[in-house]
């Protein structure tokens, strides 16, 4: 997950246990994000070791199953869903007569 310009690694794995050692769960930050906002928006990138694994999409399916708020897709290993909205209305502007 992006904060700011800066990349925050979190544990996506079902009973992933947070510790000293290991990062953040998306499970915890979905939880506690959803407290204080009224979306959360998530970019993730592919993890580069398991080809069925990164097109599960599993972060951003993590943050939609214990988020509160609607989930927002900003990039995944599958889908740039605001990208494609960002075209089409570019294409709607440029191609209107």
């Amino acid at each position: 997950m992006s904060v700011g310009s800066e990349s925050w690694s979190l544990e996506h794995k079902e009973g992933a246990v947070m510790d000293r050692t290991r990062p953040s769960t998306s499970r915890d930050a979905a939880q506690v994000l959803s407290r204080y906002v009224d979306a959360i928006a998530v970019r993730s990138f592919p993890g580069m070791k398991s080809y069925d694994e990164d097109m599960s999409d599993p972060v951003i399916s993590s943050f939609r199953k214990y988020s509160k708020v609607p989930v927002i897709n900003m990039e995944s290993a599958l889908w740039h869903p605001c990208q494609a909205l960002a075209d089409a209305m570019t294409l709607q502007e440029k191609l209107a007569s």
